[in-house]
Parts: structure tokens; sequence; C-alpha cells
């Protein structure tokens, strides 16, 4: 007899001589093993068909909606093409919406900087894609007011270094005194020396970084997203009162020019963008009131607010088109502000411009 599960030839009929099994068991294991491989495929075989049978309904709700689907589309078809030229898409519309392309002074925004100095600020505007156009008084400090800066702080180490002589004669005194009310009252009055001293030190130290940051320059410029980028001061002009800087790190679209058969009318609506008293990318509104000579140079005078801080900023029409450069205010007056024509600063700067 062969051993079923190793082939062992023998004449024993009831277990293998060589592997030791016995054969009932053998078989009967075997058999078992077979019923559990049927049992486990049948089970496979009606969970398919109960999956199956469950997502019948679901079919059928899909094929109805697309059938129902379809039959309105191509219902729809023909008038759909019919009238494809004369309807317009939310998409389209959208597209289209004004609200999604700048308006011309807030392109003229966009070209606007603040300048911001150690002893002061002002505006300015991109005339170039790396070029800044600003008053010159906006980044050139009074050397006058420098001088009188100096002298003053040095008057000042002077009166400091009397105080702390007279505050050193004080504790020397107390210092020999015996206890007494005398003592007392040099003491108090020793107390408030000192504080007022160092109060005035504090103030003499302000003083003096301010000057060296006025001294040393630093003038950098803040765009409209608040990005601050560092300047060079690359040209100064002699004759107005103009400043060209350079931005390093970025570049933006400078304000356009007018075109040269352009004509300015009195009336004709302006807008004036700037840093008034700090309050960055302000517009105010005016009208051009006329050309006016003053000493000796051409401006165009506007009735468009220009404060302190507005200097150096672009005077635009309702295009955008810069027009000048907004420089001063006239004193003890209202509504009447002057503006440097813009093709003085060309005409200046015309070796740095493209």
């Amino acid at each position: 007899m062969k051993c079923p599960k190793c082939g062992f030839e023998q004449n024993k009929s009831d277990s293998c001589i060589k592997c030791g099994i016995i054969f009932s068991k053998y078989k009967n294991r075997q058999k078992r093993i077979k019923e559990i491989h049927i049992e486990k495929t049948n089970n496979e075989n009606k969970k398919k068909v109960s999956g199956l049978i469950m997502l019948l309904p679901l079919i059928f709700v899909f094929v109805g909606f697309f059938f129902y689907i379809s039959g309105d589309s191509t219902d729809d078809q023909n008038n759909t093409f019919s009238n494809k030229n004369n309807l317009t898409t939310k998409e389209n519309i959208k597209s289209k919406s004004p609200k999604e392309s700048l308006t011309p002074i807030e392109r003229a925004t966009n070209a606007t900087v603040t300048v911001i100095t150690p002893f002061g600020l002002g505006s300015g505007f991109f005339i170039d894609k790396k070029l800044i156009v600003t008053n010159k008084h906006v980044i050139n400090h009074d050397s006058n007011d420098l001088e009188q800066k100096r002298n003053h702080i040095e008057m000042n180490k002077k009166l400091i270094e009397l105080q702390e002589s007279n505050i050193s004669e004080i504790r020397i005194e107390l210092s020999q005194l015996p206890d007494s009310p005398r003592k007392e009252n040099l003491y108090r009055m020793l107390e408030k020396k000192e504080e007022k001293l160092n109060r005035f030190i504090s103030k003499q130290y302000e003083a003096e970084s301010k000057l060296y940051d006025m001294e040393s320059g630093g003038t950098k410029v803040v765009l409209k997203n608040k990005e601050e980028f560092d300047v060079e001061l690359v040209a100064v002009s002699s004759t107005h009162d103009l400043a060209l800087l350079q931005v390093y790190g970025t570049e933006r679209s400078p304000l356009p020019c007018s075109p040269n058969d352009y004509e300015l009318r009195q009336g004709d609506r302006l807008f004036t963008v700037g840093s008034p008293k700090g309050l960055t990318q302000t517009v105010t509104s005016g009208i051009f009131s006329g050309y006016r000579n003053y000493k000796g140079q051409k401006y165009l005078q506007t009735d468009a607010a220009i404060n302190p801080g507005n200097s150096g900023g672009p005077l635009v029409n309702e295009n955008g088109f810069v027009l000048g450069i907004n420089t001063l205010i006239w004193r003890d007056s209202e509504g009447i502000g002057l503006a440097i024509p813009i093709e003085v600063a060309i005409d200046e700067f015309s070796d740095f411009l493209r």
C-alpha cells in the first residue's frame, strides 16, 4: 500500500512506517479541509450576489436620472447653439467685471511710495522701473538746521558736566556732615538733582542719536503693500526742488506721462497721491487752477489738498497720467498748492531715464 502523504510503499494498511501517519485520520483531515474550502467559496459567492442585489436599486436610479438629464439636454441643445452668440455665462461676466482691473487712480497709488528719512517723511513715485522721483527737500535736510542742532547738543554737554560737578561737590559735603536736619535736606536736594540730571542725559542721548542718523543718511521707501526697501540718492537738481532715488530689491511699473498733444485746461479734475501726516496712499482731488510763475520757475496750481508729507508725490489726471510733482503750498492760505511740471523732472534726469 502507498502512503497518501509521503508515497512510501508498504504492506501495513493502517499507518505509514516511514512518516508515522494514521491513514484513516489523515484521510478524514483532508476531507475536512476540502469541505472548509468549499464552504468558504460558497460564502464568498453569496456575499458577491448579495452585494450585487443591493446595488441594483442604485443602478436603476442612476440610469433613470441619466436618461432624464440627457433628455433635457437634448431638448435644449438646439436652443443653446442657436442663442450662443447672445448668451453670456456668469464666468464671462465675472472675467469682464471692471472690479478685476485697476482704475487709473489705483494704478497711481501702486506707483507711489512713502519716503522715510531720519528727519521726517515725504512721498515719491516711480518714474522708471527702479527710479523714484521726489522733492529735494524731502531727502536733503536744511544745513543751517543741522548746524543749530550740533550747537545745541554741544551746549547741553557742557551743562551736563556742570551738573555732574555740582552733584559731586554735594556728595563730598554730605560725607563730612554729621547727622542733622541740614544733612537730611541736603540729601533730598541731591536726589532731586540726580533725578533731573538723568532725565536730561536721556534726552541728550536721543538728540545725539537723531543727529547721527541725520548726518549718516539711511533713506528708505515703503510701497503700498507695506514692503520696505533701501534707496540710494543718484541725482539732485541744482535748479529745481527735485531728487532722483534708485531702489534696490524690487521694481515697479512707472507712472505714465501724458501724451504730447495733451492740453491741460483750467477746471480739469486732478488728484494728488501721497502720505500727508504719515497717512500713506492718501488720495485727494481738486481742479487745475492755472499755471503760476513762482521765484522764476513754472508751477501747476491746484486746489487739491497738499499737506506736509505729500511733497514729492504725483499730481495725476483722471486717466492716471502724471502731470507734476507736488512740491509746496502757499503760506497762510488754503487750497493753493503748487506742483513742478513732470516735463521738468524728465529733462533734469534724462541721462538716467530709459
